[in-house]
C-alpha cells in the first residue's frame, strides 16, 4: 500500500509540474514521500521485550512497550486511534520518572554519583513534546543497532521487526503534529466490532458514521488550519448526526466555509457525494449544487476534467451559518430558496399543528402472520381476528387499497409472544399499537418516488415501513382532506428536501417521522376549494384501483355491463376508452391540488424563484400523463396494469382483453355475481356451479370455454 501511495503521489506531483510549465530538468528531486501506514506494531512479544531491554534509560523501554500495546488497533482505526492522547500520560509519566531519577543522582557525595555513559540520553529540562522527540531518536538509533547486532540468522527477523517499529513510531510522531491542511476521502459505514467501543466513547456525536468520525479527527489535527473532505452527502442530512453538524460543522469557531453537493456518479461506489472545506473565519457557507451535471460532460472529457469544469462554472450561493442552524436538524439544505427556508419560522410544523407520525409493528415473521386478503375464505371483511395492514408499497397518492391482513387476534397475542421469544420483550418490535384503527394517513417510509400519503383504510394496523400520520386532537373530515392535499403537493415535497439524505433519481429516499412532522403546514381551515379537489382525487384514485380484479371493491359492473350492452369485441374497445380516460385524469386533478396548495403556502402569485425551484427540483407540472412519465416533469401517475405510455393501443387492448377473459372466468365459476349490485338467491350462482373441476376439454359439459360462452349467452 505504501509503495502504491508513494508512486501515485509522485506521479501527481509530476503532472502538477507539467501543468505549471516546469521542465523536467528544473523540477526538484523528490527523495521522500512521507507516507506513513497506520498498522499495529510488531506483535512478537519476545522481540518487543528483547528490544525494550536494550533501551537506555529504562523508562524509554517502558514507553516503547506501551506504544506497542496502544497500537494494537491502528490497522482498523488509523488516525481515529488518537494515539498521541493515549500516550500523553505515558510520556508525562516517563518524563517525570526521568526527572526524579536526576534528582536522586544529585543526592550523592562528590565523586560518588554514577557516571553517565557517553551515549546515554540527557532528557532534563524539556517538555513532553521534546521528550518524545528525543526518545524517538533514541529508539530509531537503538533499532539500527538492534539489527546490526543480530547473530545466528536472526538478522531477518530483527530487520522486519525494526521496519515495523519505525513505521509505528513514525505514525505516533505524525499524529502528535498539528497541520495547516488535512485532505481526505474517508471510508463510510459502521466501525469494526473491535473498534466500536472506542469509537462510541471517543466520538459521541459522529459515532454512527465513520466518515464523520474522520472529519472530527481531522479538525483535531488542524485546529487552526483547514480540512477538506470528499465523502457521502448523507451525513449533512441524517437526523442521527444533527448534534455533530451543530458542534463540528456550524460552530462559530473554524466553521464550514465551502460545501458542494456532487450527487451520484463521482465515485465508483453507488453513493451520493459531497465535498466540504472547514476552517478559518466565516459567518456563511459558500454552497453549490452540481448533482447530475457531471455526467453531461463526461462523454467528451475525463471525469476529473468534467468535475473541475462543472464546479468552476457553477453558481455559488452564500448561506449564513445561522440560517442553516435554524433549519430542522441543522441540515445543509442550501438549495431551498430563502423564502422557503423562512417558512420553517413563519408557519407551524405538522407537529406544531398537533399531528404525529408513527412507525408501526415488525412481525419478525411476515410469512407466518400476514396473509393476502383472498387467502382467507370468509364473507366477513376483514375476517375475525385479522386486521387490514398498511405496509407502504407502491406509489399510491390519496387512496390506498392494501390487500394485506395481519393476525391481530386477542390484541396481537400470538405476534407478541413470538417477538418476546426472539427479543426478550415484545415491546422492542411491537410499537404504537394504541393507534391501530384510528383515522389517519399512511405513506411508504422508504421509496424512490416523491412523498405521497393516502387515507389509511378503516380499522387498520400498520407496519414499520408503512408509517402513518395521526392527530393528537379530534379533527373534521375537512381537516384531513386539506392536510392530504398539502402533503401531496410539490411544495411539501420541496420542503422535505431539508432532511433528505438521498435525492438522485432511482435512489431510495427515507421519509423519517421526525422529518415529516418538522415540515411547515398552512392553516387547515377555510380552504373549501382544496377540500373539494382532494375529495375528487380520492374518488378518482379509488375508481382507478377498482379496475384491478384483486381490488377490495372491484368494479365488476363496468365489465359486465360492457359485455351485456356491446358484446365481447366492442366491449374491449369500450373498456379501453373508459379506463384510459379515467387513468389520464390523474394529472389534471394533481395540478389543481398543487396550485391551490402553492397559493396557501405563498399567496396567489408565488415568486418566480419559487416556481423555478419547484420546476427544477420536483418537476414541471404535467398537462397529460405522457409528460408525467418524461424527464423533467413531476410524476404523479399511479401505475396501471393496462397503461404505461410506452405501449401502443394494440398492446393496451390485449391487456384489457386478457383481464376481460379473467373476469368472465371468475363470473362463470361463481367468484363474481351474475348481476352485480343485485341480490341473487339462486344457487349455484353460475353454470359452472355444479362442477368441482373445469378443464380445457372441447365438447364436454365441464369445458371451461363452453362454460364461459354459456355464461355470456345467459347475460
Amino acid at each position: 500500500c505504501a509503495q502504491i501511495a508513494q508512486l501515485a503521489l509522485w506521479m501527481r506531483a509530476q503532472r502538477a509540474f507539467k501543468e505549471a510549465g516546469i521542465e523536467r530538468a528544473e523540477r526538484p528531486i523528490i527523495r521522500r514521500a512521507n507516507i506513513v501506514i497506520a498498522e499495529p506494531m510488531p506483535g512478537e512479544l519476545k522481540l518487543v521485550e528483547e528490544f525494550a531491554a536494550t533501551l537506555r534509560p529504562a523508562i524509554i523501554g517502558n514507553l516503547f512497550e506501551e506504544i506497542v500495546s496502544e497500537m494494537r488497533l491502528a490497522g482498523e482505526m488509523g488516525p481515529l486511534l488518537q494515539i498521541e492522547r493515549k500516550l500523553a500520560i505515558s510520556i508525562e509519566r516517563a518524563r517525570v520518572a526521568f526527572t526524579e531519577q536526576q534528582k536522586h543522582d544529585e543526592g550523592f557525595f562528590p565523586g560518588m554519583a554514577p557516571v553517565k555513559r557517553q551515549a546515554e540520553l540527557d532528557l532534563s529540562g524539556i517538555d513532553n513534546s521534546e521528550f518524545f522527540e528525543k526518545a524517538e531518536e533514541q529508539i530509531f538509533a537503538s533499532l539500527k543497532k538492534f539489527v546490526s547486532d543480530a547473530v545466528n540468522g536472526r538478522g531477518t527477523r530483527r530487520k522486519l521487526f525494526a521496519d515495523d517499529a519505525e513505521q509505528g513510531i513514525a505514525f505516533v510522531e505524525l499524529m502528535g503534529r498539528k497541520f495547516d491542511v488535512v485532505l481526505m476521502n474517508p471510508p463510510f459505514g459502521d466501525p469494526t466490532k473491535a473498534a466500536k467501543e472506542f469509537i462510541f466513547s471517543s466520538y459521541p456525536n459522529s459515532k454512527t458514521e465513520l466518515y464523520a468520525c474522520f472529519m472530527d479527527r481531522a479538525i483535531q489535527l488542524a485546529p487552526q488550519g483547514f480540512v477538506g473532505c470528499l465523502c457521502s452527502r448523507t451525513g449533512f442530512f441524517l437526523t442521527s448526526l444533527e448534534k455533530w453538524r451543530r458542534q463540528s460543522l456550524l460552530r462559530p469557531e473554524n466553521p464550514s466555509r465551502l460545501f458542494i453537493d456532487l450527487g451520484s456518479g463521482v465515485l465508483d461506489a453507488a453513493v451520493e457525494c459531497a465535498c466540504i472545506v472547514i476552517g478559518g473565519t466565516a459567518t456563511s457557507v459558500r454552497c453549490a449544487d452540481v448533482a447530475g451535471k457531471i455526467k453531461h460532460l463526461e462523454s467528451n472529457n475525463s471525469e476529473e476534467t468534467a468535475l473541475q469544469s462543472v464546479v468552476r462554472n457553477s453558481e455559488f450561493v452564500d448561506v449564513s451559518l445561522q440560517a442553516l442552524s435554524a433549519l430542522p436538524g441543522a441540515t445543509f439544505a442550501f438549495q431551498l430558496p430563502s423564502v422557503m427556508r423562512d417558512l420553517f419560522a413563519e408557519l407551524p410544523s405538522l407537529a406544531g399543528r398537533g399531528f404525529v407520525a408513527k412507525q408501526g409493528i415488525g412481525t419478525s415473521d411476515n410469512f407466518r402472520f400476514l396473509r393476502l386478503r383472498w387467502e382467507l375464505s370468509t364473507d366477513i371483511e376483514p375476517p375475525k381476528n385479522w386486521s387490514r395492514y398498511a405496509k407502504g408499497g407502491a406509489y399510491s397518492p390519496f387512496f390506498s387499497d392494501s390487500n394485506l391482513l395481519v393476525n391481530w387476534g386477542a390484541d396481537g397475542h400470538e405476534i407478541k409472544a413470538y417477538s418476546a421469544q426472539l427479543y426478550g420483550s415484545w415491546s422492542k418490535q411491537i410499537t404504537n399499537t394504541q393507534y391501530f384503527g384510528s383515522m389517519g394517513l399512511t405513506y411508504a417510509s422508504r421509496t424512490h418516488r416523491e412523498f405521497a400519503p393516502a387515507l389509511l383504510p378503516p380499522d387498520s394496523a400498520f407496519d414499520t415501513k408503512g408509517c402513518c400520520i395521526f392527530s393528537s386532537t379530534s379533527r373534521t373530515a375537512g381537516d384531513w382532506f386539506c392536510l392530504l392535499g398539502y402533503l401531496n403537493s410539490r411544495c411539501f415535497s420541496a420542503l422535505l428536501r431539508v432532511g433528505l439524505s438521498r435525492v438522485s433519481y432511482g435512489l431510495a429516499r427515507q421519509y423519517t417521522e421526525s422529518l415529516v412532522t418538522s415540515v411547515p403546514i398552512p392553516d387547515l381551515r377555510s380552504n373549501s376549494l382544496l377540500e373539494h379537489e382532494v375529495q375528487s382525487a380520492i374518488a378518482l384514485h379509488k375508481e382507478i384501483e377498482s379496475s384491478r380484479e384483486t381490488a377490495t371493491k372491484f368494479g365488476i359492473a363496468l365489465w359486465i355491463d360492457a359485455i351485456k350492452d356491446k358484446g365481447v369485441p366492442k366491449a374491449i374497445d369500450f373498456l379501453h376508452q373508459q379506463l384510459k380516460t379515467t387513468w389520464e385524469k390523474q394529472v389534471k386533478v394533481a395540478a389543481r391540488i398543487d396550485s391551490v396548495s402553492t397559493d396557501a403556502y405563498f399567496g396567489p402569485a408565488p415568486a418566480n424563484e419559487i416556481t423555478s425551484f419547484l420546476d427544477t427540483e420536483i418537476g414541471v407540472v404535467p398537462t397529460q400523463n405522457s409528460e408525467a412519465l418524461s424527464s423533467g416533469f413531476w410524476n404523479v401517475v399511479r401505475s396501471s396494469a393496462y397503461f404505461d405510455q410506452r405501449s401502443s393501443d394494440a398492446i393496451e387492448r390485449q391487456r384489457i382483453a386478457a383481464r376481460l377473459i379473467s373476469v368472465l372466468f371468475g363470473c362463470a365459476i361463481g367468484r363474481w355475481p351474475r348481476h352485480p349490485g343485485v341480490v341473487d338467491d339462486q344457487k349455484p350462482a353460475s353454470p359452472a356451479g355444479r362442477f368441482s373441476i373445469l378443464s380445457d376439454d372441447a365438447g364436454k359439459d365441464h369445458d371451461v370455454i363452453d362454460v364461459i360462452e354459456l355464461f355470456i349467452a345467459n347475460l
